[in-house]
């Protein structure tokens, strides 16, 4: 008989699903208000006197940098600066060194092609979409959670992490939905697929230890 720790349960009495949808309907709308009134102003930057979406900026350079030609500058941090600000915007800057590898340049040269300011909400966008499909995944192959639908949307909806990855504009929704896609194939006891999907973790390959 498998024992569960007292803590565990006195814990899983207290998430109930009433208690659940009103947490997450609260955190939802006073997160996403917040969200929504501090980027509601014109240009790059947000009422906050930060520059929005900041991550993107360096994945958007290095697609720049790989269309034109200039792979050697991909790890160069005074180029990554000095072109960010000639090409988006003259405040834009990195708070560290770039260190994602080149297939990342590669990955974002599509998205380069065009003007920052129509790049970023395209990115956004695929960002949404990619958390809604891993979210899927996750929810479609865990019994536990198959009728509580509803919950599970508004939950990831309202998650913190989400939040985040949309305000940064950070590349954590892409990286879910491929841990997503490598669970639903282990799942399925496709492993040769699985590892491919594990692959296209490369950058973020402690990620990949997760599903051993």
């Amino acid at each position: 008989m498998k024992l569960i720790p007292r803590g565990v349960i006195g814990l899983s009495s207290l998430l109930t699903r009433p208690r659940l949808l009103l947490w997450g309907t609260s955190l939802l709308f006073s997160s996403w208000f917040i969200y929504a009134h501090t980027m509601m102003v014109p240009g790059y930057i947000d009422r906050a006197g930060r520059f929005k979406g900041a991550d993107y900026i360096q994945f958007y350079v290095m697609g720049s940098l790989v269309l034109e030609g200039r792979a050697d500058d991909l790890y160069d941090l005074e180029a990554h600066q000095t072109y960010g600000r000639e090409r988006v915007h003259p405040k834009a800057h990195y708070a560290a060194h770039p260190n994602y590898p080149p297939q990342i340049g590669l990955t974002f040269a599509p998205l380069a092609l065009l003007p920052f300011a129509w790049s970023l909400p395209l990115f956004l966008l695929l960002t949404t979409l990619f958390y809604a499909i891993g979210v899927w995944m996750v929810w479609r192959d865990c019994p536990a959670l198959i009728s509580h639908g509803w919950l599970v949307a508004l939950l990831a909806a309202a998650s913190p992490l989400f939040l985040s990855a949309i305000r940064y504009a950070q590349l954590s929704a892409v990286t879910f939905l491929m841990w997503s896609a490598a669970l639903a194939a282990l799942q399925r006891k496709r492993h040769f697929t699985a590892g491919l999907v594990v692959g296209l973790l490369a950058y973020k390959p402690q990620l990949g230890l997760t599903l051993m």
